[in-house]
């Protein structure tokens, strides 16, 4: 039944989020509605390991679905920025994750987990399975998406 109350509120959430137009509004709006809630009353139960695992294969197949032919053919064109760009995230996440921990003394898996460039939900199974700090972890790229999806229309408006 708690797990039937979680999925309400999340998709009461979602819509919510849904009708203000913002660009990630479903989810903005489905994870601050149970987040309230939950902070509110405990209420809600932890997701299973297993079903944010199905979650992400769901949300991995909805990728998938976009990819093409002119897809793969891309990948030969874009090949070197491929390669460097992802190799200079990295640098930049241990670069950070470093100043996280001595200047703010975050441990250091937390501050990794915080300072990485990936999405939020495969961020926290990953600091689960490693013992970060999920809350810390969490906020920080909630924080990170907020800023991201709406500044880069400002900056877009630009070119």
């Amino acid at each position: 039944m708690r797990y039937v109350l979680l999925v309400v509120i999340a998709a009461t959430g979602g819509l919510v989020g849904l009708f203000t137009g913002h660009p990630i509004g479903p989810l903005l709006g489905s994870l601050l509605s149970v987040g309230l809630f939950q902070l509110l009353t405990k209420l809600l139960p932890p997701i299973p390991l297993h079903s944010k695992r199905l979650i992400q294969a769901i949300i991995g197949g909805s990728i998938g679905l976009s990819f093409t032919y002119e897809t793969i053919q891309q990948f030969v064109f874009l090949l070197i920025p491929i390669i460097i760009i992802p190799l200079l995230q990295l640098v930049f996440t241990l670069l950070n994750a470093f100043l996280l921990n001595k200047w703010l003394k975050i441990d250091a898996v937390t501050a990794l987990c915080s300072s990485a460039p990936a999405g939020m939900s495969e961020m926290a199974i990953i600091s689960e399975k490693y013992g970060a700090n999920i809350p810390t972890v969490a906020t920080f790229h909630l924080f990170r998406i907020i800023f991201i999806v709406n500044v880069i229309p400002i900056v877009l408006t630009l070119f």
